[in-house]
């Protein structure tokens, strides 16, 4: 393979490296994760908070 062909070749081939389409999906995984956790967190503070709150209804009935 020729200098010329591989010059030629990483030429054609550094714009599409340039290209940021996937780091725009990359973003979104990234905030979805950030999210899913944020809910895990306070689904689990919450469980953890519940059974206190209905206790006291419970007696009462």
């Amino acid at each position: 393979m020729s200098y010329a062909k591989l010059w030629h070749d990483f030429v054609c081939v550094l714009p599409s490296i340039k290209r940021e389409d996937g780091q725009a999906l990359g973003e979104y995984a990234l905030i979805l994760t950030f999210i899913a956790m944020a809910a895990i967190l306070a689904l689990t503070a919450l469980g953890l908070v519940l059974p206190g709150f209905w206790e006291p209804l419970l007696n009462v009935i």
